[in-house]
């Protein structure tokens, strides 16, 4: 659990924490799973704040697809810096078949993973 400082930018927290975990040594992660939750309401936000003014490194349109195309690559190039697989997912909690669908899949990568940590695949 990581306590929230008010005085810090949630999306650099995340980063600080997502990178932690990259670097773990005792977690040894083959893949990681980042959910971008609140996916439906991220265009109200958009309409009210410019993402530049929070993330000043981001140089992007102030649009859903190039948020989210800018935060995929931030999060896969970390990944790749580790040599973890990446699994992204938009997610809306309060869509229950959306996140069926991703508790589902979710459970098959971790079920990959596992297998192949086996050596069954």
């Amino acid at each position: 659990m990581m306590d929230e400082d008010p005085t810090q930018n949630r999306m650099n927290d995340s980063l600080l924490l997502y990178n932690s975990l990259l670097v773990n040594t005792f977690l040894k992660l083959n893949s990681i799973i980042v959910f971008f939750n609140k996916y439906d309401l991220i265009d109200e936000k958009l309409k009210k704040y410019k993402i530049a003014d929070f993330l000043p490194e981001y140089d992007g349109t102030n649009d859903k697809k190039a948020w989210i195309a800018w935060l995929e690559k931030k999060f896969g190039e970390k990944a790749d810096q580790h040599n973890v697989v990446l699994h992204k997912h938009k997610t809306t909690a309060t869509d229950p078949k959306l996140m069926k669908k991703v508790i589902e899949s979710v459970k098959e990568l971790i079920f990959r993973d596992q297998s192949k940590n086996l050596g069954l695949i």
